[in-house]
């Protein structure tokens, strides 16, 4: 077996604690081997856990289907 290609995700509400939403923004991270894209998106609700999903979605649709190697997929999601 061929050794898997690390890759990584993370996202963030930036002024999450702001009671108004329309100030928040979301940012996604992830990395691929030695790819590496940062961007600020539009996501309806704006959390932590929508940008986390939303990097995640970012980093699957990045890495293909199917993968043509193995992928190894790190976050810090809870």
């Amino acid at each position: 077996m061929k050794q898997p290609v690390l890759a990584s995700f993370d996202g963030e509400c930036i002024n999450n604690h702001d009671p108004n939403p329309e100030v928040r923004c979301l940012r996604i991270a992830w990395t691929l081997a030695e790819q590496q894209v940062v961007q600020d998106v539009d996501g309806g609700d704006r959390t932590n856990n929508v940008a986390e999903y939303l990097a995640l979605i970012a980093l699957l649709a990045a890495i293909g289907n199917p993968s043509p190697l193995p992928v190894l997929i790190y976050g810090d999601s809870q």
